[in-house]
């Protein structure tokens, strides 16, 4: 948090609609160097539709890749959702190797609740690597062109030197010969 504050359990339903906001959002929208208290109405599906209260400023976050920039994004508490949310997402950071983790994690969600599944659990690596997939493809279909460029080239240098070599045999023969 760079400006302001967290949400609170006072957050909640029957209280003001609260937002926190990332720097993305705060300079795209020009809302100054300190925007903490200002009000704005936001948009979309899952935001409060009646204005909100900017409560907090945070960090910028690649939530689309590291070669992305960051979104203008807000967050809300729950509490004060629109719709309510179905799928949630969280990080957890651990010492622990990620098959008794995930264990663990499975345990705690069904400890809450049965019927909440908790599925999809990957290290940050497999999502890292998850995000440069692509461009990973990329640059090995670019090197597998190079490379094969590399040995064309190589071919046709080779072919023009021992054609003109063996086009000036005879000369050489007699240059010897002198």
């Amino acid at each position: 948090i760079l400006a302001g504050r967290d949400f609170t359990a006072a957050d909640g339903i029957g209280n003001a609609n609260v937002v926190i906001l990332n720097e993305s959002f705060v300079r795209k929208f020009d809302l100054g160097s300190n925007p903490v208290g200002k009000t704005v109405r936001l948009k979309g599906r899952y935001v409060p539709q009646d204005p909100v209260e900017i409560v907090g400023v945070v960090a910028d976050v690649r939530q689309a890749g590291p070669l992305r920039a960051s979104a203008p994004a807000g967050y809300v508490p729950m509490t004060q959702l629109a719709q309510p949310v179905t799928t949630l997402h969280f990080a957890v950071r651990s010492e622990m190797r990620a098959e008794r983790l995930a264990a663990h994690v499975r345990d705690g969600v069904s400890s809450l609740d049965e019927t909440l599944p908790a599925f999809a659990l990957r290290t940050g690596h497999d999502l890292i690597a998850a995000t440069v997939a692509t461009q990973r493809f990329n640059l090995l279909v670019l090197s597998v062109f190079a490379i094969v460029a590399i040995g064309l080239a190589i071919a046709g240098v080779y072919g023009v030197l021992s054609h003109f070599v063996q086009q000036s045999r005879r000369g050489f023969g007699i240059r010897q010969g002198l």
